[in-house]
């Protein structure tokens, strides 16, 4: 279900992100088109990773499902924090 929810949410963040830069996006050749959205999906896959592989490094020693959470809330917003500044 919860992928679904992901799925779902991904093509909510691409339709805005459209919606939102049309006017730019208009101005741009097709080349150039396929390079925005080659770079998008590469940036989200590398976040994605990333953070799938991190948190279940740093957490798989530990037992506690509340410092579970806690780091993987840290990674997420390590890293969000991380691809927002680039």
């Amino acid at each position: 279900m919860s992928d679904i929810f992901s799925l779902f949410s991904w093509v909510g963040v691409v339709i805005y992100f459209v919606s939102k830069h049309s006017e730019t996006l208009a101005k741009l050749n097709k080349t150039q088109k396929i390079g925005v959205f080659i770079s998008y999906i590469l940036a989200t896959l590398t976040t994605g990773i990333s953070i799938y592989f991190g948190s279940s490094f740093l957490t798989k020693s530990f037992q506690n499902e509340f410092l579970i959470v806690i780091i993987r809330l840290s990674v997420v917003l390590i890293t969000l924090g991380f691809v927002y500044s680039l």
